[in-house]
């Protein structure tokens, strides 16, 4: 329940906000700020999912490293859990518990999918 709960809490607010932006524009079609905050919606959902399976690939992990290292060096009392090398660091990395993501795929398609119907059977 929580896979679904969460992408929906997120997908709500963003809709929210697309009403909010699109109430007072005029449209070249009929239902415009709801077709819009619809499709609109299920993009940015999709998207978050898209960075986070990214994220999950490890395309970020050489740079979340380094950041770390600089900033490490900065503090005045670094924690000792930091891995000494990259390697050790991908490895804790790869070993975290894996997000399911296909909840807030099928969300974001539909959310995208309701945009559309709405689009069809208002033009």
């Amino acid at each position: 329940m929580k896979r679904w709960l969460i992408p929906n809490i997120f997908a709500i607010i963003i809709l929210g906000v697309m009403f909010l932006i699109f109430h007072n524009r005029e449209l070249p079609y009929e239902g415009g700020m709801v077709i819009e905050a619809f499709t609109l919606t299920g993009f940015f959902v999709i998207m978050g999912a898209m960075i986070i399976y990214i994220d999950k690939a490890g395309v970020f992990n050489i740079v979340i490293y380094g950041f770390k290292k600089v900033f490490r060096m900065i503090q005045r009392n670094p924690s000792e859990d930091f891995p000494a090398t990259y390697f050790e660091f991908n490895e804790k990395r790869k070993a975290r518990e894996k997000i399911t993501l296909w909840p807030t795929f099928t969300v974001g398609a539909i959310y995208i999918t309701l945009g559309f119907v709405i689009y069809f059977i208002l033009n």
